[in-house]
Parts: structure tokens; sequence; C-alpha cells
């Protein structure tokens, strides 16, 4: 287990807290939303330590992360990438529970045996406070494995893991009501659930001409053209081979139109490579960004295909910014704050998709995008999904975990 600050215990005080994350540091909207969130709430009244079941890819943006406890209130460790790495997790969460006596432990889904390990070890420490907090949907099988002994196997792993999470956990969070019914089942969610919106800086995704302009200039893409843009990690759930195919389709008709892809990932090589059988032009991969937000002003449309999600951030900060989004059907409908947004299924064929695209446009052509952003992030924020309403919540059911947890809502001891 590695740790990226050598901050000493005595320097630390306010309530003891333990995230929890399977992912790899910083692969996608889960440890955002971390990010975010420790952007937002009182650090200084709190002692926050971060778990990573995995390796950590970007140690640049730990950093920052990092400073934002001046030194002083945020620790954060990760594990390794071996195929030992579920007992060498077992092993880390032991230590760091039994030194620390943590008050809280917020479990982020991601991998559904890693957090009910979360949970269970939580409970056998007496950690007060037990959040189980639903970030996905579903989980597609098809994605694990061809063989179907092995998608037994995991859909038993599965259902073995819900019943220790529901068991385990006393506070049930989800970014939607559909990931609260899938990890928590109907009856305990309606019960118990609190439903935690993924809040965004609404203001870092204001439409931007002058971004709009800049991008377009520095991949020169003329005034004019038709930009389709997606922001993602590169991975099998968000299906931008997929996306690819829609493009293709579109351009048949749309020739002076561009596909845009801000993200990295495991499959970004693949998706490279998929662009050049198809021998595709005006296919741009930006990658990674920090200024990920800026983008948003040079599209035309946000579409996401993804085989699965939960609500995802980035369908939020593209209506923040006034751009019209298309999703595939297996994301929520709660998707859709402002009414700017249209779903599509990925059981239709590509023509489809592309003419939805066009006509998405053509229905935007008159609207003054500045405008459309302002009205949308209005109703984004009527809608609670301003992140510092989600920060306070959080902050506020951190510091009551000393409290009669019986009382607050969403959870009991």
């Amino acid at each position: 287990m590695k740790c990226f600050t050598n901050l000493t215990d005595n320097n630390r005080g306010g309530q003891r807290v333990l995230m929890t994350t399977p992912n790899y540091w910083l692969k996608g909207g889960v440890q955002v939303y971390i990010y975010n969130l420790c952007r937002m709430i009182d650090i200084k009244s709190l002692s926050i330590d971060i778990y990573i079941a995995r390796s950590v890819e970007d140690e640049d943006f730990l950093n920052s992360l990092l400073s934002l406890g001046d030194g002083h209130n945020i620790k954060l460790y990760a594990g390794n990438s071996s195929k030992f790495n579920f007992f060498c997790n077992i092993v880390n969460l032991c230590t760091l529970m039994k030194k620390n006596k943590y008050d809280v432990i917020h479990v982020h889904t991601g991998s559904l045996r890693f957090q009910a390990l979360c949970l269970l070890l939580g409970k056998f420490f007496h950690i007060k406070m037990r959040i189980a907090h639903s970030h996905n949907a579903v989980v597609n099988l098809k994605l694990i494995s061809k063989y179907t002994l092995m998608r037994v196997i995991k859909r038993i792993s599965y259902r073995i893991s819900r019943i220790v999470i529901d068991l385990c956990a006393n506070n049930f969070y989800a970014c939607s009501d559909l990931a609260g019914i899938w990890l928590f089942g109907e009856k305990t969610w309606n019960k118990k659930g609190v439903l935690q919106h993924n809040g965004i800086f609404l203001d870092d995704f204001v439409y931007d001409s002058n971004a709009r302009s800049e991008f377009r200039d520095k991949y020169k893409i003329g005034k004019d053209s038709k930009v389709i843009g997606l922001v993602a990690y590169f991975n099998k759930q968000k299906n931008q081979k997929y996306l690819v195919e829609v493009f293709k389709e579109f351009q048949k008709t749309e020739q002076d139109s561009y596909l845009v892809f801000v993200g990295k990932g495991e499959n970004r090589k693949s998706v490279e490579d998929f662009v050049a059988n198809l021998c595709l032009k005006n296919v741009i991969f930006v990658g990674a960004s920090t200024i990920a937000n800026k983008f948003y002003s040079m599209f035309d449309i946000f579409v996401m295909t993804s085989i699965y999600e939960g609500l995802p951030f980035v369908a939020i900060e593209a209506q923040a910014n006034g751009c019209p989004c298309l999703l595939s059907d297996s994301i929520t409908m709660e998707t859709n704050i402002t009414g700017s947004v249209e779903f599509c299924s990925l059981e239709t064929s590509t023509d489809i998709w592309s003419s939805k695209i066009k006509t998405i446009l053509d229905e935007n052509k008159v609207q003054k995008r500045e405008i459309v952003s302002k009205n949308n992030m209005a109703l984004i924020r009527s809608r609670g999904y301003d992140l510092k309403m989600s920060a306070t919540m959080i902050e506020q059911k951190y510091c009551s975990a000393q409290g009669e947890l019986g009382q607050i809502p969403g959870g009991g001891y």
C-alpha cells in the first residue's frame, strides 16, 4: 500500500472519514466526484483518507487533490494492480481501519465485490456510519466474458455482494433512482434511499464563444462545420466504437462534420485503429485535458452511446453549456434535466442515430447558445445539481456521525 503524503496523524482533527473507490485514479466520473467533493466541503473540520484499490495513473492530479487539504487533512492511499489485488486490499483496509478508528466510511461503486468488502470490514471494525453510494445503473455481463459459465459466476457474485451491502450499510445513496433501485432493490431504496445528485461546478460550464472560436481554430474546424463531441474515458462501457459507426453514417450526408473525443483510457488505441480501418476523416482525439469543460462550447451536439450508466456528469455539464444531447436509452431519463436531451436505443440502426443528430442540429439552429446556457444553468441549479448544495449535504452527514444515526434521513445504526 502506497501513501501519497508524509502527513503525520498528529496534525489531524475532526471526524475521521474513509472514502474508497475501486478504480484507477483518475479513471472516471466517480473519482471526479470525490475530487470535487473534497474541493467543496470544509475539510479543515474533517480528517479524510481516500483508499484506491488499484494503482495511481495521474500523480499530478493527485497532488492537486492533496493540496486541497493544505497538507493537513487529506491522505491518499493506493493498492496495486497485481493478480492478488483483492487479498492485498483486505490487508490494507484492515490496517487502516484498525489504526485510524474511522467515524465514517463512504464506499463508491465501480466494483460490487470491492464495495461489499469495504462495508463488511467497516461493520467488523465498528465504523458508525457506513455509506454505500451507487453511481451506476447496471453492470453489463456481456462485457465481462464471452463464456456463459463466467457470466453465471459473476451473476452469483453480484447477488452475494448486494446482500452483503444491504446488511452492512446503514446509509444508502445513489446518483439517480435507477441507480439506487439497481443496487439496493426497490424496497430498500424506497424506504432508506437518499438521492445524492452528481453536482457540478455550474460556473465552469457556461457557454464561451471565445473558447468555441479558439478550439475550432486550433483543430482547423470551420465556423459552420458540424461538431459531434464526447467527453469520456475510453472503455467498453462508453462504447465509442458505436459512436464512430454513427459518425460514419452521418458523414454520408454531412461531409463538413467532425467527431471530437476528449479523454483517455485503455481502449483509445483500439478506437483509433477502428477509425483508421474505416478510413474515416475528421475524427479528432484530444486526449485528457485539464480544461475539458471548455470543449463543450466547441461542440454542436453531445452524443453518448454508453452501454450502461448511472447519471453521467458529462451530460449535465453539456446541458449547462447549452449543448443539445443525444444519449443511449440505457442512460436514465433523469439525465434530461433541461428538456434538451433526447434518447435513442443502441438496438436501432446507425442511420436512425444519424437522422436524430441531424434533426436536433436543425432544431437548434435558431437558438442563441448563450441564452440556452443561462436558462439551462438556472434549471440545473433549481433541481439540486449544483455541487455546492450536494457537498453541503455530504459534509453535514459526515459531521453527524457521532450523533443519533437512527434519526438521520437515509440511514440508521
